[in-house]
């Protein structure tokens, strides 16, 4: 049954993750194209300080999680009903804290940006921004019970259609000429009439989900100060290089930040709700104590990531800049260092994501508590040091540096060594085979000429270049790594047998 449910989750949500990342994609480019640099790169800035503001959740959807986690482990529904209503009415509070602190902010927002824009209108559209994107706070406590019980799959399309239909809003809008601040209306609307409809969904999933009178227990939140400072610690470290961009350096820099960025946190994005989708399954699978059985799973998985980490970060120091240069433009471009270093934190970012399945599924908050904000500390101090030396290159080596001393190390050590009661050198042979990997790839595939300068071309040329370094990272990694061939047999395996018993159904 895990199994199945961590599969269907996968499947609901791969799909309609790659439609809207095509949206995203066209947005951009309709963006730039319709709006200023000043208006695109002030849309790019209010999602970042949103990123602050969101600080009032602070973790509270992770760290309730692991109490679903545990009620649905062992069928209480009484106390799924306390933790939901707990859910709402703390939720309902983060999202009137969010309101009030956008409000208060609307009458500084100018002093963050460059961008020459009327202070009236900025105020305007940076407060309908933070509605828009405050609202689901009052209305996602369903979701998450449905998501904890490992059956996200029956309202993923609901989710995932509330972003196609705004995108598919915002780009026709935006290529009419409709004034950005209208633009952010329908958002609203949308956001409110799909999160109805999922409700609607799970309360008919769980007749028994009590409503109308919520009570807060606030022994479902004892403990959550440890997962404060990882949120925070999160927040500052995703969401500083834009504002500091945007306030040290120019739109520009700031709209090839995010081009390049936009395409990496894709990646990145769609293998975080990979990774979420399974993550209640292998939750459930930890809590039952199964720890020869977790660990070899954690291993697998883990190869996994480490081998499309490695497939990325290869293809795209090949592809990336002709692909931005037709997407774009040329003067959005950015030099090979920085693009080295933006390719490397994805690929640091996902060869470490079973660590992160390992945290939430654990609660192990507090125990990475310390390298956390150490990373933070380190990460603010060089960027806002290096920003107006070095630009874009120096708030990515901060980025760098700062994972590489803190979090980079500590994490994988505490879960293999506590967790798992294994050597940690078997992470750094993983992680050192799989950056290998790419230098050998990129390397070879350096010495064949392949022109990009076409969007046909640039397609052709890409298929060739991944078909090349798919096949040879399944040889390389095939040769050193017996976790691979396993993980290769077992995924077979499942396929297998979850379409035949889909048939038989």
């Amino acid at each position: 049954m895990r199994t199945a449910n961590s599969i269907k989750n996968i499947i609901s949500v791969i799909l309609p993750y790659f439609i809207i990342g095509l949206l995203g994609f066209i947005k951009s480019k309709v963006f730039v194209t319709s709006f200023s640099d000043d208006i695109y790169s002030l849309n790019q800035l209010f999602f970042q300080i949103l990123g602050y503001f969101s600080l009032a959740e602070a973790g509270f959807e992770t760290f309730i999680m692991q109490k679903y986690y545990k009620a649905f482990s062992d069928d209480d529904r009484i106390e799924v009903n306390k933790i939901f209503s707990t859910s709402v009415v703390h939720f309902r509070i983060i999202g009137s804290v969010i309101l009030c602190a956008g409000f208060c902010v609307m009458f500084f927002v100018e002093n963050l940006t460059k961008a020459q824009v009327n202070a009236t209108y900025l105020k305007l559209i940076f407060m309908m921004f933070v509605i828009k994107n405050t609202i689901e706070y009052f209305l996602m406590c369903p979701r998450i019970v449905i998501n904890s019980d490992q059956k996200a799959f029956k309202t993923n399309l609901y989710v995932n259609g509330i972003r196609i239909i705004e995108n598919i809003s915002d780009i026709f809008l935006a290529y009419i000429g409709i004034d950005y601040l209208v633009i952010l209306i329908p958002g609203i609307v949308i956001r409110i009439v799909f999160n109805i409809l999922i409700n609607k969904k799970v309360y008919k999933e769980y007749p028994w989900l009590e409503r109308g009178k919520y009570k807060y227990y606030p022994q479902y939140i004892r403990g959550m100060s440890n997962l404060i400072y990882q949120r925070i610690a999160g927040i500052l470290n995703s969401n500083t290089d834009i504002i500091l961009i945007s306030t040290f350096v120019n739109p520009i820099a700031v709209i090839t930040y995010t081009s390049y960025n936009y395409i990496t946190k894709f990646v990145n994005d769609t293998l975080f709700v990979v990774a979420n989708s399974i993550t209640p399954s292998f939750a459930n699978l930890l809590h039952e104590d199964e720890e020869h059985k977790s660990f070899k799973i954690f291993e697998e998985m883990s190869i996994g990531f480490f081998f499309i980490a490695s497939f990325f970060g290869s293809v795209f120091f090949l592809i990336l800049d002709p692909f931005v240069e037709m997407w774009m433009g040329e003067k959005y471009l950015c030099d090979k260092f920085v693009l080295f270093l933006m390719i490397y934190i994805m690929f640091d970012s996902i060869a470490r994501r079973m660590m992160s399945t390992v945290v939430n599924s654990l609660g192990l908050f507090k125990e990475t508590k310390v390298c956390v904000i150490a990373e933070t500390i380190v990460n603010l101090i060089l960027s806002i040091v290096w920003v107006k030396k070095f630009a874009l290159q120096g708030v990515l080596l901060g980025t760098v540096i700062a994972v590489l001393t803190t979090s980079g190390w500590y994490t994988p050590y505490y879960i293999y060594r506590k967790v798992f009661n294994a050597s940690p050198l078997m992470f750094v042979r993983d992680y050192l085979c799989s950056i290998i990997s790419c230098i050998i790839l990129v390397w070879f595939q350096k010495c064949i000429i392949i022109d990009l300068t076409t969007p046909i071309r640039w397609f052709a040329g890409s298929f060739i270049y991944c078909m090349i370094t798919f096949l040879g990272l399944l040889v390389i990694f095939g040769i050193w790594s017996k976790t691979f061939r396993n993980m290769i047999m077992r995924l077979c395996f499942l396929v297998k047998n979850f379409i035949r018993k889909e048939k038989r159904l």
